[in-house]
Formats: C-alpha cells, sequence, structure tokens
C-alpha cells in the first residue's frame, strides 16, 4: 500500500468519480484507475462498485476509508514532527478575509522578510478563478 495509491483513493472516494480525481490529483483517469486496482489487489478486497460512471464505495472500501484518512494524517504529523527537530516550524495557515482584503492588502504584508520561517507559499482562492494562485518564497513574511 503506497501513499499515490491511497491518495488516489480518497480521491475517488470524495468526488465519485475516477475522472474528477485524476483532475484533482492532476493525473489522468486511467493513472487513477491503475492505482486504485493496484491497491485493490495489494488488500485482495473491491473498493468500489463501478455502475457505468457511477462509483460507490463497498463494504470495505466503507472500512478503509477513514483508516486512510488516519495513516495520511499520521505521516503529516511525523514530518511535522521531524521537521521541528531542526528548528523549523511547518504547517497550514488558513485566513479567511474579504475579496478586497485578501487581494489588495494581505499581499503585501506577506513580503519577504528576514524570519525563523524559512519557507511559505500563499494560496489565494477567489471565486473568480478556477485555480488558486499559488507562490512561494524562500524567507517568511514580513507581519506589520
Amino acid at each position: 500500500m503506497d501513499l499515490a495509491s491511497l491518495n488516489a483513493f480518497i480521491a475517488v472516494a470524495e468526488t465519485g468519480s475516477f475522472s474528477e480525481a485524476g483532475e484533482r490529483l492532476h493525473l489522468t483517469q486511467p493513472a487513477v484507475s491503475k492505482r486504485i486496482a493496484a491497491l485493490e489487489q495489494q488488500l485482495q478486497v473491491r473498493l468500489f462498485d463501478r455502475l457505468g460512471r457511477e462509483v460507490r464505495l463497498t463494504e470495505a472500501g466503507r472500512a478503509l476509508l477513514p483508516r486512510a484518512y488516519r495513516i495520511l494524517s499520521v505521516l503529516e504529523d511525523t514530518r511535522r514532527a521531524l521537521n521541528n527537530l531542526n528548528g523549523d516550524v511547518s504547517g497550514r495557515l488558513t485566513l479567511a478575509t474579504s475579496h478586497h482584503i485578501g487581494l489588495h492588502r494581505l499581499p503585501p504584508c506577506c513580503a519577504p522578510s528576514p524570519a525563523p520561517i524559512r519557507r511559505w507559499r500563499w494560496t489565494s482562492a477567489s471565486s473568480i478563478r478556477k485555480w488558486p494562485t499559488r507562490r512561494s518564497c524562500t524567507a517568511a513574511p514580513s507581519w506589520r
């Protein structure tokens, strides 16, 4: 059982579609299908019932889903704990703002400056754009 297969499984379970899961993971539908087939073969169970274009979790799939979330969560916590040993602090900080504040006021506050935070990623989700904007830098934001 590998992480790519677990991520594909979760994406199909959440979207109810191999094609939509592929879009979410930036993979083709056949690549998602192969990952699910490999996972089903490793576990020796069928995880989804496929009825035409409709996809539903089987009993085994419903049993695996919360465990898959926990596995990925434990892995992320482990990565974070090991990074923290180096003095690096990581994680996700989510800020909700109005459109104007998020577009015009917040980005200048997040300009690079010397600080203990070495890497950060700015993600701006707008109802106008289909895909979020992503920026990366090698320094910390300066909070004024």
